[in-house]
Formats: C-alpha cells, sequence, structure tokens
C-alpha cells in the first residue's frame, strides 16, 4: 500500500455539546486549543498527506465562536483540503450556510432514526430531524455537499431500514452507517444499546439491497472496521485510535500529539493498522 496516498481525519473541535446523546462518542475532558494552534495543526496534517478534515465534537460550533470556526474552514479549504463540518445543526442558521458556502465542501448533519420519540430516547430533540432537513435542502441549494451518518444501536436498528426512502429523497452524496461502538473511555456502556455482530451484518445486506440502484454513495462500517483504523484527533490535537483485545472489550489508545508525531510514528504504532487506514481513508484524485 502506498503511504504518499491522499487521506482523511477527523478532529473534534471542542467537548462542548447541548445533546446528550445516549451512544455519545467523544473526548469528556480536554482542553481546546486557539486559532494559531489550530492553524499549525492544520499545516502539520497537511505535510502528512491529509486532503480532507472532518471538524467534528462535541459540536463543533461551540469551538471558540462561530466566526473562528469558519476562519478555520477557510484556511482548510486555502490550504488545497477538502472541507466538513459534522454538527448537529442546533446552533447553524440558514445565514451562516451562505456565508460558508465559498469554503465548505460538505455538511454533515447525523440522523439516527426518523421516529420522532425513538430520537429523543437516543439523546436528541424533537426538532431535530426537520432541522437537519431544512439546513441540509439549503446547503444543496448553495452547491454545498450533504452527508448523513447514523448510528446503529438496538434502540433504532428496524427503523434504520426505513430511511433508506427518506435517504434517496434527500440526495445525500453519501450515507454512513456505523454500529455502535462502546468505547470504555468514551462512552459509559450501555449493553442495552449494542448491537452484535450478526444484527449489524444483516442490517448491512438489506441496506445494501435496499440502495443498490442509488448513486448515493453508502458505508457501513462494523466496530472491526473501525478499530485501529481511524485517525482521530482531540481537541488539544491527541491522536487516539481504538483497539479490540482479546476479551473483545474496545479501548481507546493515545499515541500522541500532531505537532510532536510524523505520519510514520503513527503508521508504526503498533495498535495501528495501516492497511485498513489507507483501505478506509484514502481520497481518490
Amino acid at each position: 500500500m502506498c503511504e504518499q496516498q491522499k487521506f482523511s481525519v477527523s478532529w473534534a473541535l471542542t467537548t462542548a455539546c447541548n445533546y446528550k446523546c445516549s451512544y455519545c462518542y467523544r473526548y469528556t475532558q480536554d482542553k481546546t486549543v486557539s486559532l494559531k494552534i489550530a492553524k499549525k495543526i492544520i499545516d502539520r496534517l497537511y505535510t502528512w498527506g491529509c486532503r480532507k478534515i472532518s471538524l467534528a465534537g462535541g459540536e463543533p460550533l461551540l469551538w471558540h465562536s462561530k466566526e473562528k470556526v469558519a476562519e478555520l474552514v477557510n484556511y482548510i479549504k486555502h490550504k488545497g483540503m477538502i472541507t466538513e463540518i459534522i454538527t448537529n445543526g442546533f446552533f447553524l442558521k440558514k445565514s451562516d450556510l451562505d456565508y460558508l458556502k465559498d469554503f465548505l465542501d460538505i455538511l454533515t448533519i447525523d440522523i439516527d432514526t426518523l421516529d420522532i420519540p425513538e430520537q429523543v430516547k437516543l439523546g436528541r430533540p424533537e426538532s431535530h430531524i426537520e432541522n437537519a432537513i431544512i439546513l441540509h435542502n439549503h446547503a444543496k441549494s448553495l452547491g454545498i455537499k450533504i452527508k448523513t451518518n447514523t448510528v446503529a444501536t438496538s434502540l433504532n436498528c428496524e427503523n434504520v431500514k426505513k430511511m433508506c426512502g427518506f435517504i434517496k429523497q434527500m440526495e445525500y452524496y453519501r450515507w454512513k452507517i456505523y454500529q455502535f461502538m462502546p468505547v470504555k473511555e468514551f462512552t459509559e456502556v450501555n449493553s442495552n444499546l449494542i448491537v452484535n455482530d450478526s444484527e449489524f451484518e444483516k442490517l448491512r445486506d438489506y441496506i445494501e439491497e435496499e440502495m443498490k440502484s442509488s448513486k448515493i454513495q453508502l458505508v457501513l462500517e462494523n466496530n472491526k472496521q473501525m478499530a485501529s483504523s481511524y485517525i482521530n484527533i482531540s481537541p488539544s490535537g491527541l491522536i487516539h485510535t481504538n483497539q479490540i483485545n482479546n476479551n473483545d472489550e474496545i479501548l481507546k489508545k493515545e499515541i500522541g500529539n500532531v505537532l510532536d508525531l510524523e505520519l510514520q510514528d503513527i503508521l508504526n504504532y503498533q495498535h495501528f493498522d495501516r492497511k485498513k487506514f489507507f483501505y478506509y481513508h484514502s481520497i481518490i484524485a
């Protein structure tokens, strides 16, 4: 596998969030960095071959201010990288998208179910789906690609199947479905939410069959696919990945800070799988 391939990373800008999702996967204790340091992190990632950065959280729009988030997105875009914001949409307005349209490539707002009571049980407000649709439609009208992520849990797994028609109707460019990943250091493991491997693979078979005639990019990732294959970045620039141990426990493995590492340090890390990383996260020119 060529190590000069261009790739994508996800950066949680902040731990702060106004939602309390029951399956939340995020740092809960870490300091944010200044805009100046954030730009240095971007510069370092660029030298590694990173050409797409997904700004996430927590809720990324709670990082300092929306103006600074916009400045950071603009900086990433002018480095020649693909820009994505993964947000719950609560603080995002149409006017923000009007301003971001020239340097935001992808707007992602997660939707886990179309059933509002179920959505509330998962930790999102009743207004979430309606707001996500409004923002995604406006973004699409501005030429911003729209994407949604879905976390499959035991609570919503059956209703994920019912989302196929909606996904096609909205004309998302990409739909990514994750198996709930109970990482000990991030989530208070709720066994009631766990979807076992067999259940997730049945979901995969159903979704792939329903979406096979669609041009929408469909990605389903189980825990084994996600483990040891992501470069996840915390608010302060700390890189971590996940490992599944011999007891099938999912553990967070910290590698080091972006500003102190070279790409080879990550690729050579004992709990990191470089083949899986380039397979799942390479950007095809």
